[in-house]
C-alpha cells in the first residue's frame, strides 16, 4: 500500500465498520502496534458501523488507548452517534465525521419527484420516506441558506453544521463536479452559525433518517 500510494507513512489506518470486537484478536494489536513503532502508521482508526453493535466497542477502544481517530456518521438529520462523539472528543480522540450530506439529500439536488436508478443506494427508499427527508431537506435549507447569501447552498451549509460541532475535525464529503468540491471546501472557510441557528436546527429535528 505504502508503494502504491508513494508514501513512507500513511496518516491513519482505519478498521472498516467491525461489528464484533472478538473477531479483533491480539495479534491484529500486536501487528498494529508494530506498524506504529516503526513509523509507517501515525494513527489507528475505527469506522463504526451500526450503532447498537459498535458503540461500546469504540468506547472500550478508546478508553484503552487502541484507536487514536474514529470514523462516524454525523448529519444534521442523524444525530444517534451525537453521545458518543461527545465521549471520545473528552477523551482526546480525532472524529472524522462521514454521510454529512445524508446520501445526497442534503446537497439540495433531490426532489420529491427524483426517481433513483434500480439497485442505486437511494433506491430503497419509498416515495413517501423520500418525500419525508427532501421536505426535512427544504426546512433546513429555509433555516440555514435562506437568512443570508454568504452560505450559498444546503450542501455548504450541512457541512458547516458539522463542523461546529467541538469534537469534529474533519468531514468526509462526496462530490462528482469540481464545482460541488469547491463548493464543500468553502464550509471550512465559513464563521459558525450562531447558537440561534443551531437552536432552530435542533427544533428541526423531529427524527433520525438513518444513513446507508
Amino acid at each position: 500500500s505504502l508503494y502504491r500510494l508513494g508514501t513512507d507513512r500513511l496518516d491513519v489506518l482505519f478498521f472498516h465498520s467491525p461489528t464484533h470486537p472478538e473477531k479483533i484478536n491480539d495479534d491484529i494489536w500486536t501487528a498494529i502496534t508494530d506498524l506504529k513503532r516503526s513509523g509507517k502508521v501515525r494513527f489507528v482508526g475505527l469506522s463504526t458501523g451500526f450503532i447498537e453493535n459498535t458503540a461500546d466497542m469504540t468506547r472500550t477502544w478508546a478508553a484503552a488507548g487502541r484507536i487514536d481517530v474514529a470514523q462516524i456518521a454525523y448529519s444534521l438529520t442523524y444525530r444517534a452517534w451525537a453521545p458518543l462523539i461527545a465521549d471520545l472528543g473528552r477523551q482526546g480522540v480525532g472524529i472524522v465525521a462521514r454521510e454529512s450530506l445524508a446520501n445526497g439529500f442534503l446537497a439540495g439536488t433531490f426532489t420529491s419527484e427524483t426517481v433513483f436508478p434500480p439497485g442505486s443506494l437511494n433506491a430503497r427508499y419509498a416515495r413517501a420516506e423520500i418525500v419525508a427527508r427532501v421536505a426535512v431537506a427544504e426546512a433546513y435549507k429555509t433555516a440555514l441558506v435562506a437568512p443570508g447569501p454568504a452560505v450559498g447552498t444546503l450542501a455548504c451549509a450541512a457541512l458547516r453544521w458539522v463542523l461546529d460541532h467541538p469534537a469534529i475535525s474533519t468531514v468526509l464529503a462526496g462530490s462528482r463536479h469540481l464545482t460541488e468540491l469547491l463548493d464543500c471546501t468553502r464550509a471550512a472557510d465559513l464563521p459558525p452559525f450562531t447558537p440561534e441557528q443551531h437552536l432552530l436546527t435542533t427544533q428541526l429535528h423531529l427524527q433520525d433518517y438513518c444513513p446507508a
